[in-house]
Formats: C-alpha cells, structure tokens, sequence
C-alpha cells in the first residue's frame, strides 16, 4: 500500500497528515474534505494527549524544585542565624575558651574527653572555630598524643553534622537545580570521593563545607573515607602551627577567638 503526505490546517494546528494512497484507477482521485477532516481529528487529539502527558510529568518536578529550594532556603537561614548568634556572643564574652581548658582539664580522663568531643561536635554545628579545640588537646596532651586525638574528633564532629543535616534536610541540592552550582554538583557525582578530599584539604573543617556536602548526593559511605583522607594532611599542618604557637605555658588560642 502506497502512503502519501498531505498538508493540513485544523484550527491554530497545522502539520502533515499521512493518508493511504489510492491505487489503480483511484490513483488520480484527491482526498475528500471529511476524510481528510478525520485524520487532522485523530493528529489533533494525538497532539493533545501527548501536550498533557508532558505537563502531568512535568508538574511533579516543578513541585520537587519548589520543595528542594524552599528546604535549601530553611537550611541557608539556620547557617546564618548559628553565624551570627555566634559572632554576637563571641563578642560579648560569653565563650571562655580558658574556662573550657579548665573544665576538660579537671575533669576525670573520660568525662574530661566526652566533654571536649561534645563540644566539638556542637562546635562544627554553631561555626565554633575547629582550631579552639584542636588547641585544647593540642595543649593539654602535646602534639603527638593531641593531634591525634584532634584528628578522631574532627572525624567524629563532621560525621555528627553531616547525620543531623542529612537527616533533617535530606539530599536536596541535586533537586533545587540552583544555577552556577551544576560543575560542582556534576564532579561530586563523577568522583565523590576524590573531589570530597580536594575539599577538605583546602576546606578543612568549615561548617559551610560540612552543610553543602550534606545536602548533596553524595553518600555517606563517600562522606566518610573522604573525610578519613581528607583531614590528616591539614590537621598536621594545624597541630604544628598550635604546638609551636602555644609552647607549654602559653593560652590555648589569641584573646580574640
């Protein structure tokens, strides 16, 4: 059976419509008006089903953009507000990094330790320079023995942050299709691990790299090696800075915190 195009216009859609062809001595004989009214029909409502089947997949990931930006929205607030909470009560005294020392320091081993790590913790979360505890260990304990205690509990802090953030927040960057945040988020995906490492060296502990990698795909199995691998060089380098900074009889960190 031979098939020929025919052009036709039905109401604000125009397009080709294929129609059978006519052989033998039909072969000449045109199309009549209905017949060809009827294909147009059927590419019509072809057309309109295929246009609404588009808007219903469409609308669900309209909804998933609007949910993951509004959720990135809460999450910047909270990063802000813990900033500038912090910063004020900074400037107002009210964070004795002496007085801390003091308490991990007279305090049994244990209870002296679990201290200095929940503080830690809560530390990574409220933008608490990680190098004020770092210092703690490094001066109570000495480098050796208080870097590597530093180095545990920056593990430990940063997996504690990622969990909660997790958590509470989910993977929601991926979703929020945030511009100028794709090349970041494409090599994260790529090679998790090793970019997630390049972050942390030039990063270290910083609370904002702990939020963003916490909203992202990566997984937390990633997270963590990159995090084991990630740490020792910069901790190294801040431990020595510490130890040949504070000496033995030194404050733990400068006046100004």
């Amino acid at each position: 059976q031979v098939l020929c195009t025919v052009r036709v216009r039905h109401g604000n859609v125009s397009g080709s419509v294929l129609m059978p062809g006519l052989p033998g001595e039909n072969a000449g004989r045109g199309y009549s008006a209905f017949e060809i009214g009827e294909a147009a029909t059927s590419d019509t409502e072809a057309i309109q089903l295929q246009s609404e089947d588009e808007k219903e997949r469409s609308e669900p990931r309209e909804a998933e953009v609007s949910s993951a930006r509004g959720k990135c929205a809460v999450l910047m607030l909270i990063y802000v507000t813990l900033f500038v909470t912090f910063y004020f009560v900074d400037k107002a005294g009210y964070i004795e990094v002496k007085a801390l020392r003091r308490q991990v320091a007279s305090a049994p081993p244990f209870l002296g330790f679990s201290l200095w790590l929940v503080a830690f913790c809560i530390g990574e979360l409220v933008h608490i320079p990680g190098f004020v505890f770092v210092g703690i260990a490094v001066y109570l304990l000495g480098p050796v023995a208080g870097g590597v205690l530093s180095y545990g509990g920056a593990v430990v802090s940063a997996v504690v942050s990622f969990m909660l953030i997790r958590g509470s927040m989910g993977p929601i960057l991926d979703d929020a299709s945030i511009p100028y945040t794709e090349w970041v988020l494409s090599k994260l995906r790529d090679s998790p691990v090793l970019t997630m490492v390049c972050l942390r060296i030039i990063f270290v502990m910083a609370p904002s790299l702990v939020y963003v990698l916490a909203v992202s795909s990566v997984s937390f199995s990633s997270y963590l090696l990159a995090t084991i691998l990630g740490l020792p060089l910069p901790m190294l380098c801040m431990v020595l800075v510490l130890h040949f900074f504070l000496g033995e009889d030194a404050a733990v960190v400068p006046p100004q915190v």
